[in-house]
């Protein structure tokens, strides 16, 4: 992969999962079938989401600081 689209592909998951915490914020956030999820399984996701957006963020300001 190319300098460029490595940062977009880190970019790009990182939206992803900004949008999956958006939606839990908003309270619409449902699986793939349309149903809800309990709390206790709406908060690890949450968690999860969260970290992954710290590591995309993460690895795309180490690739600025490397260029």
């Amino acid at each position: 992969m190319q300098v460029d689209e490595v940062a977009q592909f880190w970019e790009q998951k990182r939206a992803e999962n900004q949008q999956i915490l958006d939606l839990i914020d908003a309270g619409t956030f449902q699986l793939g079938d349309g149903s809800l999820i309990d709390a206790a399984t709406l908060a690890a996701v949450r968690q999860w989401a969260a970290h992954r957006v710290a590591e995309c963020a993460a690895r795309l300001a180490a690739r600025r600081a490397d260029q």
